[in-house]
């Protein structure tokens, strides 16, 4: 009889846990005034930008994308990623960022990544000023398809 109540326990307890790492759509970011360049989980900031219809066209492009499934389940940041903070005045209001591979941001679910096709991967890339991409790409040690 033990083992019968212990073993719903145990498969009540996989089930939410399970449920703990769907994928969710992230809330939108807020109007940001200007876009700092960088690479993620780094110091290294490569420039910022503040000219309205670019921060407006960078905050579009991270809005449509926190409209798709993201996941919080094993999050692994790249040393090679590319990342747009968003600020007002001197408050960070969210990220987004790329790597080879994936989309890092957060939200409701702490850090989220998703897969990013070549098609998105390109449309990002094509957000950013060659002049403020950061030297690992600059000098092809960081590459983005």
């Amino acid at each position: 009889m033990l083992k019968s109540p212990l073993r719903m326990v145990l498969v009540a307890v996989a089930v939410s846990l399970a449920s703990c790492a769907k994928d969710e759509s992230l809330s939108a970011l807020p109007a940001s005034d200007r876009v700092i360049v960088g690479q993620l989980k780094s110091e290294l900031v490569t420039g910022e930008i503040a000219e309205p219809s670019s921060v407006s066209r960078l905050l579009q492009f991270a809005n449509s994308q926190r409209q798709k499934p993201w996941s919080s389940e094993q999050v692994v940041h790249s040393q090679c990623s590319l990342s747009f903070t968003f600020m007002v005045g001197a408050n960070r209001i969210g990220y987004i960022a790329l790597d080879a591979n994936a989309f890092f941001s957060s939200g409701g679910l702490g850090q989220a990544q998703r897969p990013a096709s070549p098609q998105e991967v390109q449309a990002f890339l094509a957000l950013v000023p060659s002049a403020l991409l950061p030297e690992p790409f600059k000098q092809g040690k960081c590459k983005l398809p």
